[in-house]
Protein backbone atom coordinates (compact mmCIF):
# COMPACT_ATOMS: atom_id res chain seq x y z
CA UNK A 1 0.00 0.00 0.00
CA UNK A 2 1.01 3.62 -1.19
CA UNK A 3 0.83 6.33 0.74
CA UNK A 4 -2.76 6.83 2.52
CA UNK A 5 -4.55 8.86 4.82
CA UNK A 6 -4.33 6.68 8.61
CA UNK A 7 -8.12 6.10 9.15
CA UNK A 8 -11.11 3.33 8.74
CA UNK A 9 -11.05 1.33 5.19
CA UNK A 10 -14.01 -1.27 4.33
CA UNK A 11 -12.83 -4.60 3.35
CA UNK A 12 -13.89 -3.72 -0.42
CA UNK A 13 -11.35 -0.30 0.04
CA UNK A 14 -8.14 -2.45 0.68
CA UNK A 15 -8.75 -5.90 -0.70
CA UNK A 16 -7.13 -6.83 -4.00
CA UNK A 17 -9.57 -7.22 -6.94
CA UNK A 18 -9.85 -10.57 -6.63
CA UNK A 19 -9.53 -11.14 -3.19
CA UNK A 20 -12.81 -13.66 -3.11
CA UNK A 21 -11.23 -16.12 -5.39
CA UNK A 22 -7.70 -16.20 -3.17
CA UNK A 23 -6.81 -19.34 -1.58
CA UNK A 24 -6.51 -17.51 1.55
CA UNK A 25 -10.50 -16.34 1.03
CA UNK A 26 -11.65 -19.99 1.25
CA UNK A 27 -9.87 -21.59 3.32
CA UNK A 28 -9.61 -18.83 6.17
CA UNK A 29 -11.72 -15.71 5.85
CA UNK A 30 -15.38 -17.28 4.72
CA UNK A 31 -14.82 -19.75 8.00
CA UNK A 32 -13.59 -17.18 10.36
CA UNK A 33 -14.92 -13.53 9.16
CA UNK A 34 -17.08 -14.82 7.39
CA UNK A 35 -19.09 -11.62 5.98
CA UNK A 36 -17.23 -8.79 6.33
CA UNK A 37 -14.00 -6.76 7.67
CA UNK A 38 -12.88 -3.30 8.34
CA UNK A 39 -9.44 -2.04 9.34
CA UNK A 40 -7.90 0.93 11.12
CA UNK A 41 -4.80 1.19 9.10
CA UNK A 42 -2.05 3.73 10.20
CA UNK A 43 2.05 4.14 8.49
CA UNK A 44 4.80 2.76 11.10
CA UNK A 45 7.72 5.05 9.40
CA UNK A 46 9.89 2.58 8.17
CA UNK A 47 8.46 -0.25 8.94
CA UNK A 48 5.02 -0.65 6.90
CA UNK A 49 1.59 -0.24 8.04
CA UNK A 50 -0.34 -1.90 10.98
CA UNK A 51 -4.09 -2.85 10.40
CA UNK A 52 -6.34 -3.75 13.61
CA UNK A 53 -8.70 -5.65 12.17
CA UNK A 54 -12.70 -6.13 13.37
CA UNK A 55 -14.47 -9.04 11.50
CA UNK A 56 -18.33 -9.72 11.30
CA UNK A 57 -20.83 -12.42 10.64
CA UNK A 58 -22.53 -9.79 8.98
CA UNK A 59 -22.02 -6.78 6.52
CA UNK A 60 -21.07 -3.72 8.75
CA UNK A 61 -23.92 -1.01 8.57
CA UNK A 62 -23.56 2.60 7.87
CA UNK A 63 -24.25 3.42 11.51
CA UNK A 64 -21.94 1.27 12.63
CA UNK A 65 -19.14 2.54 10.53
CA UNK A 66 -19.95 5.48 11.43
CA UNK A 67 -19.24 5.09 15.55
CA UNK A 68 -16.35 3.20 14.53
CA UNK A 69 -14.75 6.63 12.38
CA UNK A 70 -15.64 8.40 15.21
CA UNK A 71 -13.44 6.21 17.47
CA UNK A 72 -10.66 6.09 15.08
CA UNK A 73 -8.84 9.65 16.55
CA UNK A 74 -8.48 7.56 19.68
CA UNK A 75 -8.10 3.68 18.38
CA UNK A 76 -5.44 5.26 15.63
CA UNK A 77 -2.51 6.24 17.66
CA UNK A 78 -3.21 3.24 19.87
CA UNK A 79 -1.94 0.96 17.21
CA UNK A 80 1.76 2.55 17.08
CA UNK A 81 4.61 0.86 18.88
CA UNK A 82 3.98 0.53 22.57
CA UNK A 83 5.48 2.32 25.24
CA UNK A 84 5.51 4.98 22.61
CA UNK A 85 4.31 8.81 22.35
CA UNK A 86 3.48 9.28 18.92
CA UNK A 87 2.49 12.59 16.98
CA UNK A 88 1.94 13.79 12.97
CA UNK A 89 4.89 16.06 11.71
CA UNK A 90 4.72 18.76 9.11
CA UNK A 91 4.49 15.81 6.04
CA UNK A 92 1.78 14.40 8.16
CA UNK A 93 3.94 11.24 9.40
CA UNK A 94 2.78 9.38 12.19
CA UNK A 95 6.57 9.33 14.10
CA UNK A 96 7.29 8.10 17.86
CA UNK A 97 8.27 11.20 19.73
CA UNK A 98 9.33 9.21 23.42
CA UNK A 99 9.06 6.65 25.60
CA UNK A 100 5.37 6.61 27.72
CA UNK A 101 6.66 6.16 30.78
CA UNK A 102 9.25 8.64 30.58
CA UNK A 103 6.10 10.94 29.53
CA UNK A 104 4.07 10.01 32.39
CA UNK A 105 6.72 10.92 34.69
CA UNK A 106 7.33 14.18 33.56
CA UNK A 107 5.66 17.24 35.66
CA UNK A 108 2.77 18.71 34.43
CA UNK A 109 1.58 22.14 34.58
CA UNK A 110 -1.87 22.07 32.76
CA UNK A 111 -3.61 25.74 31.61
CA UNK A 112 -6.70 26.15 32.97
CA UNK A 113 -9.43 28.55 31.44
CA UNK A 114 -11.31 31.42 33.11
CA UNK A 115 -14.08 29.03 33.99
CA UNK A 116 -12.00 26.07 35.13
CA UNK A 117 -9.25 28.29 37.42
Amino acid sequence: MGKFTPGLYRLDEVATEHFRETEYYHRYFVHNVVADEVQFLTPLPGHGVLSLSLGAKKRFTEPEIGSLCLYAPWILPLLHIPGQIIEANDAGDVVPTIGLEEQLRRPSDPELTDREG
